[in-house]
């Protein structure tokens, strides 16, 4: 039978803990230096972020919206993790009320990929296009 590690289990919670409180230098301590990062959609978030700097970056991004990242629960696998969060927050008239899943594979005890699945893509687009002020 295959056991989690618990730094595993560990990781998953630090990764949640570094984007919630935009602690980037926390986040930056459990990221591959080659790590990647990658949206679906057609937004300001849409594309793959690689290296630490623009997944930090890309991290303020997300934290600049005024996202409230609600998390629910993590699922673990042999050598990867799923972050399930329930995110929202309001711009204007925009309202954001999104389920996602961020699958993350991890290498030498550090996230090597992130790779984020939403429940409404189209609310997203809407959410995240660039702002005009």
């Amino acid at each position: 039978m295959t056991t989690i590690a618990p730094s595993t289990q560990f990781l998953a919670h630090q990764f949640f803990q570094a984007i919630s409180t935009r602690d980037w230098p926390a986040l930056t301590g459990i990221l591959t230096p080659d790590a990647t990062w990658t949206f679906p959609g057609d937004n300001t978030l849409t594309g793959t972020s690689t290296g630490v700097d623009q997944i930090a970056a890309q991290a303020q991004l997300i934290g600049s919206y005024g996202i409230r990242i609600g998390f629910e629960y993590v699922m673990f696998g042999t050598d990867s993790f799923i972050i399930k969060l329930h995110n929202t927050g309001r711009r204007g008239d925009l309202i954001l009320d999104e389920h996602l899943g961020t699958v993350c594979t991890v290498r030498n005890g550090r996230i090597a990929t992130a790779d984020t699945h939403l429940s409404d893509i189209d609310a997203m687009n809407a959410f995240f296009l660039p702002r005009t002020t």
